[in-house]
């Protein structure tokens, strides 16, 4: 049995267990809550929402239940709705990071690129070390096309973590989107080094088989470099 088999098992008994106590001790928000973490976990959106605003009728002022709503909003690509959830958890937990971080990634969704700037440097004054906010700024400078701020990013990221994988991918996406080939290739290798099982996997094994053919081409149509 493989690791997600197990896992998958592990949660498909505590989906069972969790509604049985349910059913036979009557609603209580947390375990609604924890039947809804099991349907989300098994990749069922529509019943983790369901149980997620059971859990909220019960305990209105739980911030987690909010966040964990606006997330699955978010994989319905409902993002404004997200928005709406996130600003509610962020109203009851003013450094509820993760959720100020999601709302940004939400804003990003629907082309507010300069909303979605303007909350990850927010977070970055109190966070000035804060990893994946750089992260999900350099790959918004991606979206952007403002390359030099995107390698800024992801370079500051590789000052504090040489390992940090995303890091790399992101460097080898904006100089292969501006033609240095050499740069590209090196760090599309590092990046496979770290994350050989990466769902970039196909994606950074193409441009690399590209990127070392005879015909090497200086001017890409990033609209195909799009992964992220």
């Amino acid at each position: 049995m493989t690791l997600i088999e197990e896992n998958l098992k592990n949660t498909e008994y505590n989906l069972k267990t969790h509604l049985k106590k349910l059913k036979l001790e009557g609603n209580s928000a947390e375990t609604l809550k924890n039947i809804a973490f099991c349907y989300k976990d098994l990749g069922n959106i529509n019943l983790a929402i369901k149980y997620f605003l059971l859990a909220k009728n019960l305990s209105p002022f739980d911030k987690t239940v909010y966040y964990e709503l606006g997330k699955l909003e978010l994989l319905n690509n409902n993002s404004v709705k997200a928005i709406k959830l996130f600003m509610r958890a962020i109203k009851l937990s003013p450094d509820y990071i993760e959720a100020i971080i999601s709302m940004g990634e939400a804003h990003e969704c629907i082309a507010e690129y300069d909303m979605a700037e303007m909350i990850y440097l927010k977070v970055l004054e109190k966070n000035p070390v804060n990893k994946k906010i750089y992260e999900r700024l350099g790959f918004l400078y991606l979206k952007t096309c403002d390359y030099k701020k995107a390698i800024n990013c992801f370079s500051d990221i590789l000052a504090v973590d040489e390992n940090y994988s995303e890091a790399y991918f992101g460097l080898a996406k904006c100089f292969d989107e501006t033609g240095k080939i050499f740069e590209a290739r090196r760090y599309y290798k590092k990046y496979l080094n770290i994350e050989p099982f990466s769902c970039h996997k196909k994606f950074v094994q193409t441009r690399l088989s590209f990127l070392s053919g005879p015909k090497k081409i200086l001017s890409v149509n990033s609209s195909h470099l799009r992964v992220v």
